[in-house]
């Protein structure tokens, strides 16, 4: 990218123009380069869910609003495992927080495990999915995690699981009438 100015010049008798040209493209470049980081801040900023990107060793350098339900206060600069205490229900205490964090920035998608966070101000059960970060071609520079709110979810299966039991009683009930 250059910038091109031409301006009239007269030397003497002789008229003519000079012309330069000025290499812009390192400008243009980290203009592009500040655009597209908008753009990133911009989606993480409208995710619902929680959102966290974290570097290769763990510590969050970007976090959208919605993880104020499971952390309360800035997260940025703290280490994910330490912020977000998560137990895995199907996991036997084998699984730790850290651990996503590990599989995602050795290349390991992880997607969809059922958490507990255990000391959030709010919204206590999550989906929570790890994915590598790669900017552009370059190698894994750490890692995306979100957290989807299983709230509404848990206590939908709840409801469920007591209409289950309600009607299982009155079947038996019946039954034992009929017999």
């Amino acid at each position: 990218h250059f910038l091109v100015s031409a301006k009239p010049m007269r030397l003497g008798t002789t008229a003519g123009y000079a012309v330069t040209f000025t290499d812009v493209s390192e400008r243009v470049e980290a203009e592009l380069a500040l655009q597209s980081e908008r753009a990133a801040r911009a989606v993480i900023a409208s995710a619902n869910e929680a959102v966290l990107v974290c570097d290769r060793n763990g510590v969050v350098t970007h976090a959208n609003l919605a993880t104020q339900n499971i952390f309360a206060g800035d997260p940025v600069g703290k280490a994910f495992a330490q912020i977000v205490p998560l137990r895995f229900p199907g996991a036997t205490g084998m699984m730790q927080a850290s651990d996503l964090v590990d599989m995602a920035v050795h290349g390991t998608a992880v997607q969809g495990i059922e958490a507990h966070a255990i000391d959030a101000p709010k919204v206590k059960d999550y989906q929570v999915s790890a994915a590598p970060l790669r900017v552009g071609e370059d190698a894994i520079s750490g890692c995306v995690i979100t957290m989807v709110d299983m709230s509404q979810r848990k206590a939908a299966e709840k409801q469920q699981l007591l209409l289950m039991r309600e009607l299982d009683h009155r079947v038996k009930n019946t039954l034992a009438l009929v017999l």
